[in-house]
């Protein structure tokens, strides 16, 4: 249990704490609670190459050659 001398601390910490203002410093904490990216709206991890997905991408329609739009939805996913 917190002591209220570590509450009021706390309060003042936080009231100093206004998040990232540089634009880099937004777009780290933007992948903060980024794990494996399955359900990302974001196409690659930062550390990923755009040659490296396409290529996986083309590997797995080789491997599972989808049929119809869910199907391709999927192969994309796993890539």
């Amino acid at each position: 249990m917190a002591t209220p001398a570590q509450i009021a601390a706390n309060r003042e910490n936080a009231a100093r704490s206004t998040g990232p203002r540089t634009t880099d410093g937004k777009a780290a904490m933007n992948q903060n609670a980024l794990r494996h990216g399955l359900c990302s709206c974001v196409p690659s991890m930062t550390d990923e190459s755009k040659e490296e997905i396409d290529g996986l991408l083309d590997t797995l329609r080789d491997e599972y050659q989808p049929v119809g739009p869910t199907e391709e939805i999927l192969v994309y996913k796993m890539a």
